[in-house]
């Protein structure tokens, strides 16, 4: 004999409805418990060179074109800096950064005649790059800790006068490229606090620093404080401007990627991959239509922005993953686990509409 309850349900079946939408609930409350659907690309991307490592076992941590595009750098988990001749893939130089460890980060000057890399131990290196000889040892203080001297990233400024450069403890230092003397610094303070994207406003005037949880804005000219942009649900792993310098992209480890309405702090549009999904680089066109996200999965996803459609989807090795975009917007260049940079051809589909 069933027993009934007083809402004229069998207890179990009523039982397993309750467990059925305490586990919608449940789901919900996670975010996800089947993971979302993800887009297919519209195009398929098409590698056109291999830059190899020089051993299996490094990471290609940053990669970065020069203005004119005819050279590609790539830092490495190895102290390596490789420059190659992108026509062919002929290796130009090597630069021994540093003698064991990894070059954080990695920026060209705005003329291509020099490039700063980020190292251990409170130094950014600044390289001729005609004939790869080191012109300058930038210095950040004394005001580290143990530990907390890493120069986890590293940019020049649009008219190249000045080199920006965040380190692991958060600290902030900004030196005159001309001479290298130290404008500013900023105590970070505690560790969890590391500064792992930096980046100039295409016109120069503002600075984004990505910080733990939060973006902090600031007013190059006097190095104020002009608005702390938060939300982030991880870590923030990136930032970068659109070329139109109205538009900020924030990358992290909680997957998400949000584009941020500069003079407001308003969030424009989230691209989210599974939870966890690391963000560890991204890239705009220099036309600024499309958006390269390289993830911890392994993929460089590349999305037309004014559709919000995926325009391709590149599969790399899983685990850290940088990009950079040619200066022509046709090819993108991306490290990863493995230490091989590839070069892949994406034209920009403009004729595409949703």
């Amino acid at each position: 004999m069933k027993k009934w309850s007083t809402g004229g349900v069998p207890l179990n079946k009523k039982h397993r409805i309750i467990r059925f939408l305490t586990t919608i609930v449940l789901c919900a409350t996670l975010i996800s418990c089947v993971p979302a659907t993800e887009p297919k690309p519209i195009y398929t991307a098409t590698m056109v060179l291999t830059l190899p490592a020089n051993n299996p076992n490094e990471i290609s941590t940053s990669v970065a074109f020069s203005t004119d595009g005819q050279t590609l750098a790539a830092g490495t988990t190895i102290g390596e800096v490789r420059l190659w001749r992108t026509s062919d893939g002929k290796l130009l130089q090597t630069l021994k950064a540093y003698r064991c460890c990894r070059i954080y980060d990695i920026s060209f000057s705005p003329d291509g005649q020099f490039l700063a890399t980020g190292i251990p131990f409170d130094k950014v290196l600044v390289w001729q790059v005609s004939d790869g000889t080191l012109r300058q040892t930038l210095k950040g203080g004394n005001f580290f800790g143990s530990g907390a001297r890493h120069m986890t990233s590293i940019t020049y400024s649009p008219d190249g006068k000045t080199i920006a450069a965040g380190a692991y403890n958060g600290s902030l230092m900004l030196w005159r490229e001309s001479d290298g003397a130290l404008l500013q610094t900023s105590m970070g303070g505690e560790l969890s606090s590391s500064i792992l994207g930096l980046a100039f406003s295409p016109d120069g005037q503002l600075l984004a620093v990505g910080k733990e949880k939060e973006v902090w804005l600031l007013q190059v000219n006097d190095w104020s404080l002009i608005t702390a942009i938060k939300g982030s649900k991880g870590t923030i792993m990136s930032v970068a401007f659109a070329p139109n310098g109205y538009t900020l992209a924030v990358g992290g480890t909680d997957g998400n990627t949000r584009l941020i309405n500069v003079s407001d702090g308003s969030v424009l549009h989230t691209f989210s991959t599974n939870q966890g999904n690391v963000v560890w680089s991204l890239a705009f066109s220099p036309d600024g239509q499309t958006l390269a996200i390289g993830t911890k999965d392994g993929k460089v996803r590349v999305w037309q922005i004014n559709s919000m459609t995926l325009l391709y989807m590149i599969e790399t090795v899983k685990g850290e993953v940088s990009i950079a975009f040619a200066p022509d917007g046709q090819t993108l260049a991306i490290g990863a686990t493995g230490g091989n940079v590839q070069l892949w051809s994406i034209p920009n589909k403009t004729e595409f509409q949703q």
